[in-house]
């Protein structure tokens, strides 16, 4: 396990592939070196160190789940990544704790020395902040925050498998809990216009998919937040480290598109140089209009791939048939129009 990094080299490695995101990848980095501390004492005084379990607040496609992604790559922990959204209280349909840990133990190949050491990434936390009542009157997410809770602060947790049934501990394991917490920033504007240190609408009213002021979320979020937002007293108490997400813009999408290792123009560059020899070549106009378009799609940079291969897709079809093409040119005009890119021949 290549996990005895400090801090700081785990935030320059995660800086080869991940633009911008500098506290969350900060505050992973410090949860990876205070498990590796933790595991390193008698288990008599382990608890002396408390595990560090991390929140991201952040919209869709901003980086959350690829900066795990690097994580696992990095340290070659088992991980697991689930979507909480669905999860349901034991006594109701839907995904149960259980199962979270049982793929946990599959990652990590049915050793469950591993498993304990393992991290879960728990994506769409906030869904399960906000009530949803039974038939008969319950609030099913408040059962299921609290089955979450036995998890988070480390317990024996008994799990069946087949015909097998046996005890998993979780008091090493890492999680991240992860979410969009739309309209979280609305909940703290309240709370300071009624200590009379902020002026302007609330804006309650306003649309669903209203852009959340971050910066007032970065400067003001805390437990009490989250608790008014939902969370559990309890829950938020296992909440070590916050980390604010950056929004995207266009200046950061097309960094995302050529700065990283293995980035996503170097993958075509390279699948178009194989084909036929040619090099792609983008023009900066071309990378403006393209980030754009991601903009408008509001899923964050997940939209880059598809986006690029579209704007990609024939050249990538017709390159094994061309003959003697030096270059391929794709300009504003060939992403605005969709058309096909300037092919540039040998003389």
């Amino acid at each position: 396990e290549n996990i005895e990094l400090t801090p700081k080299q785990i935030v320059e490695k995660l800086d080869s592939y991940i633009i911008g995101q500098d506290k969350a990848k900060r505050a992973v980095a410090v949860a990876l070196r205070n498990r590796v501390r933790r595991l390193k004492l008698p288990e008599d005084i382990r608890d002396e160190v408390a595990p560090k379990n991390i929140l991201m607040i952040g919209s869709t496609g901003c980086g959350k789940t690829e900066i795990m992604r690097v994580i696992r790559d990095m340290t070659n922990l088992p991980m697991v990544f689930t979507d909480v959204s669905s999860l349901g209280a034991s006594q109701y349909r839907g995904r149960h704790k259980e199962d979270i840990l049982l793929s946990l133990l599959q990652e990590a190949g049915r050793k469950q020395g591993s498993a304990e050491k393992g991290i879960i990434f728990m994506d769409e936390f906030d869904k399960l902040l906000l009530p949803a009542i039974s038939e008969k009157g319950i609030n099913m997410h408040d059962d299921v925050q609290s089955q979450l809770l036995t998890m988070l602060e480390g317990s024996d947790v008994e799990l069946k498998s087949g015909e097998k049934t046996f005890t998993m501990n979780t008091s090493n394991i890492l999680f991240v809990l992860a979410g969009a917490f739309q309209g979280i920033d609305e909940y703290i504007k309240k709370e300071k216009m009624e200590r009379n240190d902020y002026t302007g609408s609330i804006g309650f009213c306003g649309t669903p998919d209203k852009e959340m002021d971050l910066s007032l979320v970065r400067a003001n979020i805390n437990h009490d937040v989250l608790m008014k937002y939902g969370m559990k007293r309890e829950l938020a108490g296992r909440i070590s480290s916050i980390a604010v997400m950056e929004k995207l813009d266009k200046e950061m999408l097309i960094r995302i598109m050529t700065e990283p290792k293995d980035n996503l123009l170097q993958r075509y560059a390279k699948e178009i140089q194989l084909s036929c020899g040619a090099t792609l070549e983008v023009t900066k106009e071309a990378m403006e209009q393209i980030a754009e378009e991601v903009l408008q799609e509001k899923v964050g940079a997940r939209a880059l791939f598809s986006i690029l291969r579209t704007v990609l897709r024939d050249c990538i079809y017709e390159a094994p048939s061309l003959k003697n093409v030096s270059r391929i040119l794709v300009t504003g005009e060939t992403v605005r129009e969709r058309q096909k890119p300037q092919y540039l021949f040998d003389a």
